[in-house]
């Protein structure tokens, strides 16, 4: 079975090599210069590559108005992105049409040269509400509209370089190679799964469904120019590599990063990333709710009902529409509204704020909504360092109260333990184990008449209450926004042992002051 076309039928290439590469670069010394943003940067890489086939550059006039008003180029091919290079009035005033001029990044490396066609004037507002359906400044695209210049330049491109990428080389697959290793897999369907989020459950469900009816997946995150509020590239990569690596068949599953910029144009951008992925080779591409959407600007699926506005053979590719899925406690699994005959009550659903709240306490979203692995990436990066100052107090527990803690804290397990650390002169002496009232995996809370015992236990012995400590059965040995919260001994140690790892519990020490957290050097004695 022969692999699936391009868009418009051929790939592009826009590479200089070679005598070609040298001559271009010589050439551009004595011609007019144009500084580009980072926006501009990816979409001449995109160009360069193919990815955007059939585009050559930067499009006419004649294409623009055909985007916004069509969503077709001007020759009555699918596409609902302008991809266009905009400069300043003043900028535009010293280049020509039917001349040269270089293109540099900000950081002043040369990367394409244009043979202008055109310069035009274009409506802003215009654009805003073709592409983003609004010209409110709370969306993304909107204010990056506002912020370009006044005048477009068209006409084709010539990559001199692409970008000097430091970080997922080993993913950074053009067009061109992805179609080869697709290739050499055997496969002749692919389907394409676009994301600036981590997989969790439910992506993973759907991509899974999915892979029952292709023969591989090109899991393609997009690392380009994202909101400051999504998750850094790098951090969503290892989230992707941990559950490929642990939960897919290697052998049909192909990981490469995609450089484009976001939009956040919604339906219009789930066809472009579909246009994409068709270029890279993709036969079928997953659009999910709300797809590339942002805020509410959106209906749920509305990426979804945008496919239907063409005919197939003009997408070329299939999209697969998926409702959300999110886990059933009565169906015991993962499923979506289609097939789930059950309340709502019985749903799990963790909103976004929320799973950011226990994530940055070091808390592990239930295992239904994420796996584990994943969780730990992220909550490494989630838990806010800047709370934490370096050791400068110690506390000293002696070795087989140690060893006591942590046999409480396992056989508590799952179950959070908790107790209370005695002693002197910050050395542990004496250990009291508490009931956890709340038999929670999560929380605990001490009971008061037991707590009242210890006092005067204390007081009999002479010994000072030096802290309190408690497990952490599932999550790392960092406390909890509730762990703070009850936080209450300005002087007390608050000590966690995680068995996160059952094999090799972690002991940590912190104190709380007034918001701060200070970690305490831990010594087993």
């Amino acid at each position: 079975m022969a692999q699936i076309l391009p868009h418009g039928g051929t790939l592009i290439n826009r590479l200089l090599v070679g005598k070609e590469r040298e001559d271009a670069i010589k050439r551009a010394a004595s011609l007019k210069k144009i500084t580009v943003d980072f926006r501009h940067v990816t979409d001449i890489e995109m160009i360069g590559i193919g990815a955007f086939s059939p585009l050559t550059g930067f499009m006419s006039k004649r294409d623009y108005l055909s985007v916004l008003d069509n969503n077709r180029l001007s020759d009555g091919t699918v596409w609902t992105i302008p991809v266009t290079l905009a400069v300043s009035k003043d900028e535009a005033s010293n280049i020509k049409e039917g001349e040269e001029a270089a293109i540099y990044e900000e950081s002043g490396h040369l990367i394409a040269i244009i043979k202008v066609s055109e310069k035009y004037d274009y409506d802003k507002k215009k654009e805003e509400k073709s592409i983003y359906l609004t010209e409110s400044h709370e969306h993304p695209g909107v204010v990056y509209t506002e912020s370009k210049g006044e005048v477009y330049i068209a006409g084709d491109i010539s990559v001199i370089d692409k970008p000097a990428h430091e970080d997922f080389l080993d993913h950074r697959l053009d067009p061109v190679d992805t179609r080869r290793v697709f290739s050499e897999n055997g496969w002749n369907t692919v389907v394409g799964f676009q994301t600036r989020n981590p997989v969790h459950r439910a992506h993973e469900y759907i991509i899974k469904c999915a892979l029952e009816i292709v023969d591989g997946l090109f899991l393609n995150p997009l690392v380009g120019d994202t909101k400051k509020e999504d998750i850094p590239a790098d951090i969503r990569m290892e989230c992707y590599k941990v559950i490929l690596d642990k939960y897919f068949p290697k052998d049909r599953v192909v990981l490469g990063v995609l450089g484009a910029s976001m939009r956040y144009a919604g339906p219009k951008e789930a066809i472009f990333h579909a246009i994409i992925r068709k270029n890279y080779g993709c036969t079928h591409f997953i659009v999910g709710r709300d797809h590339a959407g942002v805020g509410k600007f959106y209906g749920t699926f509305d990426a979804q009902k945008i496919f239907d506005l063409f005919t197939p053979e003009e997408i070329g590719i299939i999209p697969l529409k998926f409702e959300h899925s999110f886990y059933c406690r009565k169906c015991g699994g993962l499923i979506t509204a289609k097939t789930c005959p059950h309340s709502k009550e019985n749903h799990l659903f963790l909103s976004g704020t929320k799973v950011r709240e226990m994530l940055s306490s070091g808390e592990i979203p239930p295992e239904e909504f994420t796996r584990p692995e994943v969780a730990k990436v992220l909550i490494d990066a989630y838990v806010d360092k800047s709370l934490y100052t370096k050791p400068e107090r110690v506390i000293k527990i002696r070795k087989d109260i140690y060893e006591e803690i942590v046999s409480h804290s396992k056989g508590n397990a799952p179950n959070e333990s908790c107790g209370i650390l005695a002693g002197k002169d910050r050395t542990v002496t004496k250990l009291y184990k508490m009931t956890n009232t709340e038999s929670s995996p999560v929380s605990f809370l001490m009971d008061p008449k037991e707590q009242l015992s210890v006092m005067k236990d204390m007081r009999a012995s002479s010994l000072d209450m030096l802290g309190i400590y408690h497990s952490h059965p599932s999550t790392n040995a960092h406390p909890s926004a509730k762990d703070l919260d009850m936080a209450f001994y300005d002087d007390a140690s608050y000590v966690i042992v995680s068995l996160q790892d059952k094999n090799k519990p972690v002991i940590q020490s912190f104190a709380v002051k007034g918001g701060k957290v200070e970690e305490e050097e831990v010594k087993i004695i």
